[in-house]
């Protein structure tokens, strides 16, 4: 999906604006005018404000598998392999295959449940995933274990359980590390167990 464009945001202010460029297989990346003017260099190193004030800056030297065409800066909020195999398989229960999502993509399913300060909107396209919701600890290991092990059932649930799908897409898309994790709020008077990435 290249003509996505993604606003990125810090602390509720927006910081500029990611395009994909399918022909360099990149990201380019536009400061917005008032964040200039804030003085905030949030990538002093890389793409530092006074150099990139008038143009946009591209980022054809990460085009590695580590860095999927962008820095280090938006690269580290990619969802981690747990999470991309969740949202893999979303996509391809809509019809879309792996190589039609773009990096900018897998940034606005984290959208503001990233690990980090920045946020990145549109968010995603999944309604309700920004609410919050009770879940079901069982539910959603029983789900982590069909992503893992057999992805014809975990295809089968997407297409008959939009609701487990979805906590799931919640708590796990984000966090990083080579084991599954969810990121969690948990009420210790009621017991109640929550997405800890969105407003409760």
């Amino acid at each position: 999906m290249n003509d996505l464009i993604v606003d990125v945001k810090l602390w509720g202010e927006s910081v500029g604006s990611l395009y994909w460029e399918k022909e360099s297989n990149a990201a380019l990346f536009d400061y917005e005018r008032k964040f200039i003017r804030s003085g905030l260099d949030i990538s002093p190193i890389i793409m530092p404000i006074d150099q990139y004030r008038n143009t946009p800056y591209r980022f054809l030297e990460n085009r590695t598998d580590c860095f999927k065409g962008l820095p280090g800066l938006f690269a580290d909020s990619l969802p981690d392999t747990f999470g991309n195999q969740i949202i893999n398989e979303w996509f391809a229960s809509k019809g879309l295959s792996r190589e039609e999502i773009t990096p900018l993509d897998r940034l606005c399913y984290v959208g503001k449940r990233g690990m980090g300060a920045l946020e990145f909107e549109p968010s995603s396209p999944i309604n309700g995933m920004n609410e919050s919701s009770v879940l079901h600890i069982e539910e959603l290991t029983e789900l982590a274990k069909f992503v893992f092990t057999d992805r014809m059932a975990f295809q089968t649930q997407l297409r008959q359980e939009g609701r487990n799908i979805l906590d799931i897409l919640k708590v796990g898309t984000s966090a990083g590390g080579a084991k599954p994790k969810a990121i969690i709020a948990y009420n210790d008077i009621t017991g109640e167990v929550r997405s800890g990435q969105v407003k409760a």
